[in-house]
């Protein structure tokens, strides 16, 4: 991962005045997700065709109550993101189809989204809400993948390593003893131009992404 100390300090800051911003008698609610996601570069067209790819994430939250119904929530997410390049035929050295196979560029990131929450103040358990804000991602990993007949990966260094970004949702929490069920969906937007040239145009990342967690609500001892 490549280091970006500008960048770095900025996340750091924004999530020191999300945390700052709640009150003092709150406590802020955590909590694990995971979920799937569906990714694609966003290309001009100078750059070859290019599909989504469906890939898995990991993370955690944390949801610091404002004054109703706004919250911050913030987290991080190791999410893969990328592109699909197609499938292809593979051959043996006389030229002999064998199969076929896909061509994947995939970047795995450490994603640190800072969400503005508002959620819709209904009776009972369910508790629709919405999110906006920006994202942090550092690049972790870049691999160029073959998957199929074929099945081969190797290190690349096609783009830049920290994407600056935007993401929207929708959500809904359930509310289950201590705390609640949640399940989100995103679209992810990057800013970034992460492409070096390797790609001979400007390459952004896009998807969506659906999650399912809990959020635990912490209490004074």
């Amino acid at each position: 991962m490549r280091p970006v100390p500008y960048t770095a300090r900025a996340a750091l800051a924004a999530l020191l005045l999300a945390a700052a911003a709640a009150p003092a008698s709150a406590w802020p609610r955590l909590g694990a997700q995971a979920g799937l996601g569906v990714f694609h570069l966003e290309e001009d067209a100078v750059l070859l065709d290019s599909e989504s790819i469906l890939t898995l994430l990991v993370g955690g939250r944390a949801l610091f109550e404002l004054r109703a119904p706004f919250s911050v929530q913030a987290g991080f997410e190791f999410v893969t993101k990328g592109t699909s390049f197609g499938e292809y035929e593979a051959t043996d050295p006389t030229g002999n189809i064998i199969g076929t196979y896909e061509e994947l560029h995939a970047v795995q990131y450490l994603q640190i989204p800072v969400l503005a929450r508002a959620s819709l103040p209904l009776p009972g358990r369910v508790r629709p809400y919405g999110v906006l804000g920006p994202t942090f991602a550092w690049e972790l990993s870049e691999k160029r993948k073959l998957t199929g007949d074929v099945d081969n990966e190797f290190d690349v260094d096609g783009l830049k390593g920290f994407d600056f970004g935007g993401t929207a949702g929708l959500g809904v929490e359930v509310a289950a003893g201590p705390g609640a069920w949640t399940l989100e969906a995103r679209y992810d937007r990057g800013f970034t131009d992460l492409d070096r040239g390797t790609f001979g145009g400007k390459a952004k990342n896009a998807g969506f992404q659906v999650t399912a967690g809990y959020l635990y609500q912490l209490r004074r001892p």
